[in-house]
């Protein structure tokens, strides 16, 4: 290997994070959430408490989320009522949308109600009127609502205000040793791959002599390693 290297060793953790940044900016959202718990990585780093709940509201663990919250207190500016609020919501949609309408009226009147001062008018009426839909994608505002894009857009409004209640994202947590996805580049697993394909032409090219240039955009195959052409030879 080259400058006197033998082995290179790449932490497993980092190659999982890396795909999983694809995944997100794919949008491949289910998949990422089942990549991250088959993995034991996560993107982000959170604090074991967060991301525990974080974890069970992926999950749908209602109940669980429920007997997490109910001995916080709200603290400054942070409602505990709020995060309840928002947990009860995802859960009421859910059951719009797989119509068990009779349940999810159950949990409008008596969940969502007591709680209707910790959202605006507008947005309770939302939810009301979702009982009388046939199918939740009909409505103009959960058009491209699905329940998996619906429980990440949760923790990502609860988030900030678990960490105020817990003190600190990291609270807990030994993060000396974990990899920080906040230095990874964007688009970093493409990059990756395009960096590879020109180590490969730059190999190629000095044990088969110069060759014609390839033009300014080229698509090659990343499933095996690039050779040159013999037409490309001089």
């Amino acid at each position: 290997m080259a400058d006197g290297v033998d082995v290179i060793n790449i932490r497993e953790e980092e190659i999982a994070i890396v795909i999983m940044d694809y995944l997100k900016r794919k949008k491949f959202l289910r998949t990422l959430s089942e990549f991250e718990r088959e993995s034991g990585v996560n993107l982000e780093i959170y604090g074991e408490e967060i991301g525990y709940i974080r974890r069970l509201l992926l999950d749908g663990q209602w109940e669980d989320i429920e007997s997490i919250l109910s001995p916080l207190h709200s603290e400054g500016d942070v409602d505990v009522d709020s995060i309840r609020f928002m947990i009860r919501r995802q859960k009421f949609l859910e059951l719009v949308h797989s119509q068990a309408l009779s349940d999810a009226v159950m949990e409008l009147v008596e969940n969502l109600k007591p709680l209707e001062d910790k959202c605006s008018p507008d947005e309770f009426s939302r939810l009301c009127y979702c009982i009388s839909m046939s199918n939740l994608s009909k409505h103009p505002y959960f058009k491209h609502w699905s329940p998996h894009k619906g429980r990440l857009a949760t923790f990502a409004r609860i988030q900030p205000m678990l960490e105020v209640l817990y003190k600190s994202v990291h609270h807990g947590q030994n993060l000396e040793n974990l990899p920080n996805p906040s230095r990874m580049e964007p688009q970093r697993l493409v990059t990756l791959l395009r960096q590879a394909i020109v180590y490969q032409i730059s190999k190629a090219h000095g044990t088969k002599g110069s060759p014609q240039p390839l033009g300014k955009e080229v698509s090659l195959s990343i499933f095996e390693d690039f050779q040159i052409p013999v037409t490309l030879t001089l």
